[in-house]
């Protein structure tokens, strides 16, 4: 029955979004992990679509309707608290990855020059 997949698909979907909200919060940041999680819910999206074009949501028992509705809010919410972490990390990298680069300017002048220039480090 497509609505018994459509609601598997659902719950993978939901199970795997709180795995990657868990591992944004996690005390150690794994990134492949994270990617490879972010990878398996695109292709439970990819799998969802299809089923999606092929339920009429209107001719569905209302049971079956009330658990895809709450499936998807909960996703949706689950989605929202996953984006800001996600911002969140990404400006941590970009603050990391712009001090790494003030340092190694400021590295390469050191030994260039007889008199180091310092200059890169007190730049914001």
């Amino acid at each position: 029955m497509q609505i018994q997949t459509l609601t598997e698909k659902q719950s993978q979907l939901i199970d795997i979004s709180r795995e990657i909200l868990n591992n944004l919060k996690a005390e150690q940041l794994s990134l492949d992990e994270i990617e490879k999680l972010l990878n398996q819910r695109g292709q439970v999206i990819a799998e969802i679509d299809p089923l999606t074009e092929n339920v009429n949501a209107a001719t569905l028992p209302v049971e079956y309707q009330d658990q895809l509705s709450e499936g998807f809010r909960t996703y949706r919410e689950l989605h929202n608290l996953i984006q800001p972490e996600l911002d969140r990390i990404m400006s941590g990298q970009e603050v990391a990855l712009d001090d790494a680069s003030k340092r190694r300017k400021a590295e390469d002048r050191y030994l260039v020059l007889e008199t180091p220039d310092i200059s890169y480090i007190s730049e914001s």
